[in-house]
């Protein structure tokens, strides 16, 4: 594995800053909420306090096809000896979406990542769900290096005065953006893109683009 000094570096030396029409949030502060598969509970998951559970499991496929399902749950606050635990999901405008899901591939060449990140936006404490999606097009392989679109999901408490329909605390994309820069593996697009840790797999011989 490169060690992450090192790795950013060269990421920077090669590639160099975005254009302003694509630039991305500005992030400070950012630490990876480390899943295992199964249930993993995480104390104090939301910046203002309840505890929250994330499921990790792996859905088979019988081929390279196979991708991980994530869920989150929080304790309702309000509930008897805080005994309720509440579904969290995935709000993009008024589309709903229950779970996240990503696509590994052979793992060399990750298509979707997700990360849940504690950190900073706009000097506020936010606990966030990112997403980086490969854009592969018709005739592109999935070994091939295509551009990576990122989305960015902020967990939100509902207000007491909010309109009915929307859980008690959910995530909601408030930033997405498409990368000029292009990668062979969404995982190290996290990495370079947003300083996240670079995958423990990460082969030596391997550009930051995560390609050969």
């Amino acid at each position: 594995m490169i060690p992450r000094a090192i790795f950013l570096v060269i990421a920077f030396a090669l590639f160099p800053t975005l254009g302003a029409a694509d630039e991305a949030p500005k992030f400070t502060d950012m630490s990876v909420i480390a899943l295992h598969s199964g249930t993993n509970k995480i104390s104090g998951f939301a910046p203002d306090g309840p505890d929250g559970i994330v499921t990790k499991a792996w859905r088979d496929n019988g081929n390279a096809h196979g991708f991980n399902v994530f869920t989150v749950m929080m304790r309702n606050r309000k509930a008897p000896k805080d005994e309720e635990w509440e579904f969290v999901s995935f709000f993009d405008g008024n589309t709903e979406t229950l779970t996240l899901t990503d696509a590994p591939h052979t793992t060399e060449d990750f298509v979707r990542s997700i990360r849940f990140v504690r950190g900073a936006v706009d000097g506020h404490r936010e606990t966030l769900a990112i997403v980086a999606n490969r854009n592969i097009m018709g005739g592109d392989g999935i070994p091939d290096q295509t551009t990576v679109s990122l989305t960015v999901f902020k967990l939100i408490t509902r207000a007491d005065n909010a309109p009915v329909g929307r859980p008690t605390h959910y995530f909601e994309r408030f930033k997405s953006w498409r990368n000029s820069r292009q990668y062979c593996n969404s995982d190290t697009a996290l990495a370079v893109e947003l300083g996240l840790p670079a995958p423990d797999y990460w082969p030596a011989s391997n550009l930051p683009g995560g390609c050969p």
